[in-house]
């Protein structure tokens, strides 16, 4: 939900970033945007915590060390993208190759979903079953 809603708060953020347009539609717009990049990250650290419970410490500090190197290597490339593309085209840009790592989310969960039959009849999952081991 808040994946959505931070795609239309972009895309909000996009259309009113011309000059000739008053800057406060983008600055209301940077509200949902900042509330939704902290829920979504809240929710990949409980996602994380809960899959990795006794080494959750180790997930979370892999987690953030490789967000800190996403953060580092945007400024490479951010200034170059807006300079050319312009501030408009360039957050649009973002905003598409969101909706794309969306689709590509929800397509390896249904497939995965579609797959759960074979895992039910797989002869490794059969094994593991008898050793005790599958939950």
């Amino acid at each position: 939900m808040f994946y959505c809603a931070l795609d239309t708060d972009w895309s909000s953020s996009a259309w009113t970033s011309f000059p000739s347009i008053n800057p406060w539609p983008q600055i209301i717009a940077g509200v949902p945007i900042g509330f939704s990049v902290i829920v979504i990250t809240l929710q990949g650290l409980n996602y994380i915590i809960d899959c990795y419970t006794v080494n959750a410490n180790s997930a979370l500090a892999a987690m953030t060390f490789v967000r800190s190197w996403f953060g580092a290597g945007f400024p490479l490339f951010a200034a170059i993208m807006f300079h050319k593309l312009g501030v408009s085209s360039s957050i649009d840009f973002h905003v598409r190759l969101r909706k794309v790592s969306l689709t590509c989310a929800v397509m390896t969960g249904t497939v995965g979903n579609k797959h759960a039959c074979l895992r039910l009849i797989s002869p490794v999952t059969s094994m593991f079953r008898l050793m005790g081991t599958w939950e």
